[in-house]
């Protein structure tokens, strides 16, 4: 199993580079992704929680190389701790921004914050996490983003809260 997705994902790199567009300054982007296999665990005890998202974002390239983006977003939470005969779940607001840079064609890593409030829980979770991506251009000016993703909570109560995850979102260039 771990050699097939290692092999699509060369595949759809292979095919991104075959069909590189090359971002330049001044160019922007807007865009939706979902999280969909976002999982936290933590990993001495039976403690888990699944997030989905679905993010709008944009964002303005301010050289060839770095961009700054935001985003805002809906998703869905559930968790079951050590103890809980049944998950419970949520939903929440999310919003974010970032820095991208780009070193080699489409391939990026971000930088950001992002801002979380929770239905029924008082005050603002707050996340920094770190991205890679490609941007994997389908024509001139529309673009598919898979990427993998870290983000780690900076809440005193989220100390341990460690967030590993998936995305994939489509985007257009103007």
């Amino acid at each position: 199993m771990k050699k097939i997705i290692l092999l699509a994902i060369v595949a759809v790199m292979g095919v991104g580079v075959a069909n590189a567009q090359d971002w330049n300054k001044g160019d922007w982007f807007t865009g939706a992704q979902v999280d969909g296999l976002g999982l936290s665990h933590k990993f001495f005890d039976d403690d888990s929680e699944t997030t989905f998202s679905i993010d709008v974002n944009a964002g303005y390239f301010i050289s060839n190389r770095f961009a700054v983006d935001a985003a805002l977003g809906f998703g869905l939470e559930s968790w079951k701790y050590e103890g809980m005969d049944e998950s419970e779940s949520t939903n929440a607001f999310t919003f974010g921004v970032g820095v991208r840079y780009y070193p080699v064609g489409n391939l990026f890593a971000r930088v950001g914050f992002e801002g979380q409030s929770i239905k029924d829980v008082d005050g603002l979770n707050s996340y920094v996490g770190v991205t890679v991506g490609y941007d994997l251009f389908v024509s001139e000016k529309v673009f598919f983003t898979p990427a993998i993703y870290y983000k780690k909570g900076l809440n005193s109560d989220l100390d341990e809260s460690n967030n590993i995850g998936l995305s994939v979102g489509i985007g257009v260039r103007f």
